[in-house]
């Protein structure tokens, strides 16, 4: 449906713009295009009224000069102008079919004797002078990168080409705008700043149409991995307000089948999919490698029985409360380092305020980000064509500065943080190294409203994240609930505090807490589980969900920042280990007190 605030239309449909195609032009002998309908001149003085105005405005064909057909315009009762692609061998095969569909968008036509075969004749003999070239996938519609084709119908780019594949466009038909591009930056860009995952995921959804522009081979991207409604839906959100609405977020649920038609859909774009839980473990780890890759399977194609594979190269966004690699583990399996490298983990649940750091004025996580839902659900579609647009006009420069910029994040990630020349490391690398040049970009062409070097920082400390977490042999250890419990109980109010930064902190604390996590070193764990105990509790704990391990069988992770050196810890989630809900928060009266559960 068509409205004033929302922008999501059937392609091709609106008020007629100034400067349209004449009606006259290429009409055939003995008809005449007036204001009010199409007429037959049956003699001079006595012209018969046909239909209601519909335009043939073009002729198109595909890129090897087959296919022909005629765009077809029709006035509806409103005066909304739709635009039908009819194909010649259809019109002369079933004319009642096409006369049927141009009724359905608003064509008039009495009901008298004949006049369908004089629309028909109309139609088919149209030779306007405007020529088309249909394009049958989204994105970049070919290796000139000179045209863009979105969900809605629009071609950023040259005008001489027309979409037509209607099973992809049924598909990303929320691929659209609304509001203006001032409002998305005043909204959801501008809460962002001081959101590194915010401005990572953001950064994530300019990347797409590089892809393909730099000819890059590496398609893929992030999984945010966090506890529930920690914001890490919030964050998929405001990504895909880059390219449309919040209905563009999709969910892992869908069979690899489905996903590979909203992959070709989404194409040089975003894909955002949410809940990695409810897809099987076994089906998971082909459906990153397809989507990844980009190649679907072969299928009928929509003309004759010729076979078509589906290709993409895109952006990927996805979240879940566990990992890959626990998702891979369900069908008793482990990810390999292909998978990693196609979908990289994020932590999501270990900013300040669960997923975000600045809430802007909020006065919690949960407020800022019903805030930023609205914002998003208000706001969206415009930055990403205004983006592709400003690709097309600077695509010379684009190359070279590329170039230069992805070679020397690459290089400044390898002095400071040891980055591998070869291997996961440098590969994971040039992801980050991708999306911190797509979030610069878009700030250099004006679209974000953040600083230079926000979107790279972003990026870098991500990176940094990642592989700060990488599994190191020998860390795991063993742990046993109660025993746990019972050392929380004993030793409460030695844990050093992390929310209340003046208080008190010892030399050599024997854990830390936040309100929602325990963080305890080596040496205390030990202490709690002593000689060979330690691995099959800590195994017990994990299972239990009480034990946040790092990646694969690491039973440590690197501490937050807050704690000073970062050393290694046992990080165990309050809401399990304790008889009460994680998020309840002490008073200041209460500080380092922890309430243990029976």
């Amino acid at each position: 449906m068509h409205s004033d605030n929302d922008n999501c239309p059937a392609p091709f449909m609106g008020q007629e713009p100034a400067g349209r195609i004449d009606g006259q032009d290429g009409i055939p002998a003995g008809f005449s295009f007036l204001p009010d309908g199409i007429y037959l001149e049956i003699a001079p003085s006595e012209p018969q009224w046909i239909c209601s105005p519909p335009k043939v405005s073009a002729l198109f064909c595909d890129g090897a000069a087959r296919n022909w057909g005629r765009l077809v315009e029709v006035r509806d009762r409103d005066g909304n102008w739709h635009v039908f692609p009819v194909f010649d061998n259809i019109l002369s095969k079933s004319a009642k079919s096409v006369l049927s569909d141009l009724e359905g968008l608003g064509l008039h036509v009495p009901r008298k004797k004949g006049r369908g075969e004089l629309i028909s004749t109309l139609i088919a003999d149209w030779a306007p002078t405007r020529r088309l070239v249909t394009a049958r996938r989204l994105g970049w519609t070919d290796q000139s990168m000179s045209n863009f084709v979105l969900g809605s119908g629009k071609v950023v780019g040259s005008i001489k080409v027309l979409p037509v594949d209607d099973a992809l466009t049924s598909l990303a038909d929320q691929i659209c705008t609304r509001g203006s591009l001032d409002d998305w930056k005043n909204t959801v860009a501008q809460s962002c700043v001081g959101n590194p995952l915010l401005l990572l995921a953001v950064s994530l959804a300019f990347s797409g149409p590089l892809l393909e522009l730099l000819d890059l081979d590496f398609g893929g991207g992030l999984h945010l991995r966090g506890t529930s409604s920690c914001g890490k839906s919030t964050i998929l959100r405001a990504a895909a307000s880059v390219w449309g609405s919040p209905q563009l977020m999709g969910s892992w649920r869908a069979t690899a089948n489905g996903l590979e038609g909203v992959a070709a859909a989404r194409n040089s774009m975003l894909l955002v999919l949410d809940e990695l839980a409810e897809i099987s473990g076994k089906e998971f780890g082909a459906t990153v490698y397809m989507l990844a890759n980009g190649v679907g399977k072969e299928r009928m194609g929509r003309f004759g029985s010729t076979k078509e594979t589906l290709r993409w190269k895109l952006a990927i966004l996805s979240s879940g409360e566990i990992g890959a690699a626990e998702k891979l583990s369900e069908a008793g399996r482990r990810q390999t380092a292909g998978q990693e490298v196609r979908l990289v983990d994020i932590e999501a649940d270990m900013r300040a305020f669960g997923a975000f750091d600045d809430l802007h004025g909020a006065t919690d996580g949960a407020i800022f980000a019903d805030q930023l839902k609205a914002y998003s659900a208000g706001v969206y579609g415009s930055a990403g064509p205004a983006f592709v647009k400003l690709l097309i006009e600077k695509r010379d420069e684009i190359q070279s500065f590329s170039d230069r910029f992805l070679k020397t994040f690459e290089a400044s990630a390898e002095k400071l943080l040891g980055a591998g020349a070869g291997g996961q490391d440098r590969r994971v690398l040039k992801r980050f190294a991708l999306i911190a040049m797509a979030g610069e970009l878009a700030t250099r062409f004006g679209l974000t409203g953040w600083g230079r070097g926000v979107a790279s920082n972003a990026a870098f400390s991500a990176f940094a994240d990642w592989q700060d977490r990488r599994p190191t042999a020998g860390d795991a250890e063993n742990l046993a609930l109660e025993k746990t419990r019972s050392w929380l109980s004993a030793h409460a109010n030695q844990l050093v505090h992390l929310t209340h930064p003046t208080a008190p902190v010892p030399p050599n604390p024997v854990g830390w807490r936040n309100f929602t996590h325990v963080f305890l070193p080596g040496g205390t764990w030990h202490e709690i589980h002593p000689a060979n105990e330690a691995v099959a509790a800590a195994k017990q704990l994990k299972i239990l969900g009480a034990l946040l391990s790092g990646d694969g069988a690491n039973m440590t992770r690197k501490a937050p920042r807050e704690i000073r050196g970062r050393p290694r810890v046992y990080m165990l989630r309050l809401e399990h280990v304790l008889g009460e809900p994680a998020n309840t928060q002490p008073s200041a009266d209460d500080i380092g007190a922890l309430k243990v559960g029976t």
